[in-house]
């Protein structure tokens, strides 16, 4: 969690910190939650379970350019869409493929949002 104050300071929170999230959010004009929430069968109720709870106001995809779409990340873009969660894409590992398998993987991520 990071709250962002009237003046531009950030605070954070830290397990060891003793500022608690409560204070953090008083203190912030703005406060940015990020949760990570792994792929893969195990975690889609908690993918489901957190997006549905919590709404976040946008969702970030991080696509391998190695491993490319899979089954899962069709399925987290289909719940980005469901949840009307606006989808931020990084693609990484970009620098490990050649660049017209970069543009297939972008255009393959494309389709799977606007299908």
């Amino acid at each position: 969690m990071i709250s962002i104050e009237d003046n531009g300071n950030m605070s954070s929170f830290r397990k060891t910190d003793e500022k608690c999230w409560e204070n953090l959010v008083k203190s912030g004009a703005k406060v940015l939650t990020m949760f990570d929430i792994g792929g893969g069968e195990k975690n889609k109720h908690k993918i489901v379970s957190r997006l549905s709870s919590l709404r976040p106001d946008y969702a970030l995809l991080v696509i391998s350019a190695v491993q490319g779409v899979t089954e899962t990340t069709e399925e987290h873009i289909r719940l980005a869409l469901l949840f009307e969660i606006p989808l931020i894409v990084v693609i990484t590992h970009a620098d490990l493929v050649l660049e017209n398998c970069l543009f297939n993987l972008r255009s393959t991520v494309i389709i799977c949002i606007i299908w």
